[in-house]
C-alpha cells in the first residue's frame, strides 16, 4: 500500500516512500526552533520548581495541639537593691563617731570575800550557838593567836569536848567569836581544862561551800552594796542558821543597821 506523494522538485524524492519522507531528518532551520523550545522549557521548570517547593515547606502542617500553662511575667521587673557604697579609708575617718552613754552596761553584780570581810557573831544570849553549828556540819575551834590558820583545840558535836591538835583551817570558813569567854562551852573548857583562852583566838569552822549561803544573807540585807564587815545572829530557824544583824558598807565606815 503506497500513499500519493507531495509535490516535489526533486526525482529521489519521487521514488522514496512517503512514510520515510515524513520522519526523515528536519532541515537545520527546524533543529534550532526544536532546540530553543527545550530550552526555554528547562528555565521556565527551573524557576517554578524551587517556588513551589517553597509554597510546600511554608504550608502549616496539621498536627493534634497540646495546651501548655506557662504563668504570666511581671509586667515589670522586680527593683534590685541598690549597690553598696563603698567608701575609703579617709571618708570614715571623717565621720563622727557614735559614743554609747555610760549607763549603756550596768556595773557587774559586787563579789563578796568572806576570808577579806570582818564577820563576827553577836552575844548568844539562849546558848544556841552549838546547836547551830552541829545543824550546818561546823566545829568550834581555839586557833593559834599568830598564825589563824592552824587551829590548836578542836570542840565537835554532841560532847564538845576540846581536842588538842595541830591542824590547818586555811581552806576553811573561819569566823571570829570575840571574846572567847563569851560563849559558855569556850568557858566550861576554861575551867575544866585549864585552857588560857586569851592566848587563843576562838572561830566557827564550816566548811567553804557554806559560804554561798551567808553571802546571800549578806548581799539580800546589803541590797547588793559593796560590804566590808558584817554582824550575825544565831537564828536556827533561818536557812543558814544565822541572820545578818548589821554590815559595814565598805564605801563608808558608818554602820548600818
Amino acid at each position: 500500500m503506497s500513499y500519493p506523494a507531495p509535490a516535489s522538485d526533486g526525482e529521489l524524492d519521487l521514488l522514496l516512500p512517503t512514510w520515510e519522507r515524513m520522519f526523515r531528518r528536519q532541515p537545520p532551520r527546524g533543529r534550532c526552533f526544536t532546540a530553543s523550545s527545550l530550552l526555554h522549557a528547562v528555565a521556565v521548570a527551573a524557576f517554578c520548581l524551587p517556588t513551589l517547593a517553597v509554597d510546600r515547606a511554608d504550608r502549616p502542617l496539621v498536627k493534634a495541639a497540646t495546651t501548655i500553662f506557662t504563668p504570666s511575667l511581671p509586667s515589670e521587673p522586680p527593683e534590685q537593691p541598690p549597690e553598696p557604697r563603698v567608701t575609703s579609708n579617709e571618708a570614715r575617718l571623717e565621720q563622727p563617731r557614735i559614743k554609747l552613754p555610760e549607763t549603756a552596761f550596768p556595773d557587774p553584780p559586787v563579789t563578796y570575800n568572806l576570808s577579806a570581810m570582818g564577820l563576827s557573831f553577836a552575844d548568844d544570849v539562849h546558848g544556841q550557838l552549838p546547836e547551830v553549828i552541829r545543824a550546818q556540819r561546823g566545829m568550834l575551834a581555839l586557833l593559834d593567836k599568830e598564825d589563824p590558820t592552824i587551829a590548836v583545840y578542836l570542840f565537835e558535836a554532841p560532847a564538845w569536848e576540846p581536842r588538842k591538835t595541830i591542824r590547818d583551817v586555811s581552806r576553811m570558813l573561819r569566823i571570829e567569836m570575840y571574846p572567847p569567854r563569851v560563849w559558855p562551852v569556850f568557858r566550861d573548857a576554861a575551867d575544866q581544862h585549864g585552857i588560857v583562852l586569851d592566848s587563843y583566838r576562838a572561830a566557827a569552822l564550816f566548811d567553804i561551800g557554806y559560804g554561798g549561803c551567808l553571802k546571800e544573807a549578806i548581799r539580800r540585807y546589803a541590797k547588793g552594796a559593796p560590804v566590808s564587815a558584817a554582824v550575825l545572829e544565831v537564828a536556827p530557824g533561818s536557812p543558814c542558821g544565822f541572820e545578818v544583824q548589821e554590815v559595814t558598807l565598805a564605801a563608808s565606815p558608818t554602820l548600818h543597821r
